[in-house]
């Protein structure tokens, strides 16, 4: 902390995100820039989520500093792959997702609908293709993840890390999920 405030302070050296201590307790704790209105910079962990039909968490990711979403979606789709034996019929994302390379990439593993809505300028046949019956139906259903978000940090207490640590985080993230996944696979089977 010392050297980081003498080369930011006294020097008026830049000092790179990476390389920078935000937390006395919490040394892996992140700087995460999302762009949102009204908030310019969070500290803690981006984690990314991977959800299956039914609710149910199939993979999620502690990702380290602050990767651009494009960067996830691959991830995500080999490891389905990897988890199922076979690609998904459907894959839907926020925004912030779509990139060419990873609808050309979802085309290839041969997903039937893939629900990549473009930001910023689309073309007449980019927004005539978004407003298809299909590609809305699967955005309904993407908007039904916001809440399950909203969900886990509500209900099962990952809004706020208790725990210690980077070893510590993942521990409380995971069990996190189990218990959420534990709660939905109850809820199904009661519904029966």
């Amino acid at each position: 902390m010392i050297e980081q405030t003498q080369k930011r302070i006294f020097n008026s050296e830049k000092v790179p995100a990476s390389e920078k201590i935000v937390s006395i307790f919490e040394s892996h704790t992140d700087i995460i820039c999302r762009g949102k209105i009204n908030v310019d910079v969070e500290f803690g962990h981006k984690v990314w989520l991977d959800e299956v039909d039914g609710g149910i968490i199939n993979n999620y990711r502690i990702l380290k500093d602050n990767p651009h979403d494009t960067q996830q979606l691959v991830l995500s789709l080999d490891k389905h792959v990897e988890n199922f034996g076979s690609s998904p019929k459907v894959v839907t994302t926020d925004r912030g997702v779509y990139s060419q390379s990873n609808e050309n990439y979802a085309r290839l593993l041969g997903i039937k609908e893939v629900i990549l809505p473009k930001d910023g300028y689309r073309s007449k046949e980019r927004i005539k293709h978004e407003r298809k019956r299909n590609f809305q139906k699967a955005r309904r259903w993407h908007n039904g993840v916001e809440g399950r978000i909203s969900f886990l940090k509500r209900c099962f207490g990952l809004q706020r890390c208790l725990y210690r640590g980077e070893w510590g985080f993942s521990r409380w993230f995971g069990w996190g999920i189990i218990a959420h996944n534990l709660t939905i696979i109850q809820s199904r089977h009661s519904q029966k």
